[in-house]
């Protein structure tokens, strides 16, 4: 089985549209991968969103800019410290 773990910086100006992109690619392909996920690090901490939650890929649909992109991450996110 595949797994998606795709990096994001949510500085870069295309962050909004990347993310959107990866959901909507979740919902279409999802079913035949293992784990679809957008991850951030926040200091030295690794923040995640599963993309193959259907409610977290509605929300990842509606982001705009990267301030959007940051709060998904911060209200929906997982995080595992990188040195865990």
């Amino acid at each position: 089985m595949i797994d998606i773990v795709d990096p994001h910086n949510p500085a870069l100006g295309d962050s909004a549209a990347k993310l959107r992109g990866l959901a909507d690619y979740a919902g279409l392909h999802g079913g035949s991968l293992g784990r679809i996920e957008a991850a951030i690090m926040v200091g030295e901490v690794l923040v995640r969103i599963n993309l193959m939650d259907e409610n977290i890929r509605t929300e990842a649909f509606k982001v705009v800019t990267s301030a959007d992109v940051e709060a998904i991450f911060r209200e929906r996110g997982t995080s595992k410290r990188e040195d865990a």
